[in-house]
């Protein structure tokens, strides 16, 4: 399996960045991402350590997936589209992830 990797997101509506934990493997004409990803509360103090710990669990238990296209002969490299990527479905699904990881108690 790939090594872990991770990314953090600034958002709009927070205060302190997303922390994405990921994995992404590519294949002959794609790039599949897995990710989990960990919400500090506005109140609380931002932790990297805290926030990497939570988001690579996350990743291990109940991880988001998405494919974006890609091909080696054009640009941007691998790690660009990847972060690129990465980055854009955070912004745009922060809603829906946040939903998903949050207690139900």
């Amino acid at each position: 399996m790939n090594s872990v990797r991770y990314q953090y997101v600034s958002t709009r509506r927070r205060r302190h960045p997303v922390t994405v934990a990921y994995v992404a493997a590519e294949s002959s004409d794609q790039i599949t991402i897995t990710l989990g990803a960990s919400f500090c509360h506005e109140a609380d103090r931002f932790s990297r350590h805290l926030g990497r710990e939570i988001a690579e669990g996350r990743l291990s238990r109940s991880p988001f997936r998405f494919t974006i296209p890609f091909d080696r002969e054009q640009t941007p490299a691998f790690g660009k589209a990847v972060a690129d990527s990465l980055r854009h479905f955070v912004e745009s699904h922060e809603h829906k992830i946040s939903t998903a990881y949050s207690r139900k108690d």
